[in-house]
C-alpha cells in the first residue's frame, strides 16, 4: 500500500485472508500463440475458501467509501493478537475505522455470509512523520 502511494497510485483496495488452498495444476496455466511472449489467456486457481472470502469481502465492503483507501484484514490473519496490539505507534499501518462483521451486512437475498470468519478490520499505511 505504501509503495502504491509512493509510485503515484493513490487508490488501492483489497482484502487479506488466511487459510488452506489445494492447488489444481489444471487451473494454473498460460496459453500463448506461437511465441511465449504473446500470452492470450491466463488461468489461475482461485477457488479456495480464503480466496472466495476475500473476493466476497471486497465486494461487500466497497460501500464503505468514507474510509478512503483501505485494505480489509480478516480476523484470522491477526491470530490471537488484537489489531491494536499489532498496530503499535511506530507501525507501518494504522487502523482506519471500526471492524465490520460481514454476517450483519451481507445482503440476505444472496444466501448470506456462510463462512466462520466474518470480522474484517480496515487498515492503511500510516502517514509519513505522523501526519494523519
Amino acid at each position: 500500500m505504501s509503495a502504491a502511494e509512493e509510485f503515484g497510485y493513490p487508490n488501492f483496495y483489497g482484502a487479506v485472508t488466511r487459510g488452506l488452498h489445494d492447488f489444481d495444476p489444471d487451473d494454473r496455466m498460460l496459453v500463448a500463440k506461437e511465441s511465449l511472449e504473446d500470452i492470450t489467456e491466463q488461468h489461475m486457481d482461485m477457488t479456495s475458501e480464503p480466496h472466495i472470502r476475500a473476493v466476497l469481502a471486497e465486494k461487500c465492503l466497497k460501500r464503505h467509501t468514507e474510509l478512503g483507501n483501505v485494505v480489509w484484514v480478516s480476523s484470522e490473519v491477526l491470530g490471537a493478537e488484537s489489531l491494536d496490539a499489532l498496530l503499535y505507534p511506530d507501525s507501518t499501518f494504522q487502523a482506519r475505522g471500526d471492524p465490520v462483521d460481514l454476517r450483519h451486512i451481507v445482503d440476505t437475498d444472496s444466501h448470506g455470509w456462510s463462512f466462520t470468519q466474518s470480522l474484517f478490520y480496515p487498515i492503511r499505511p500510516r502517514s509519513p512523520r505522523g501526519a494523519q
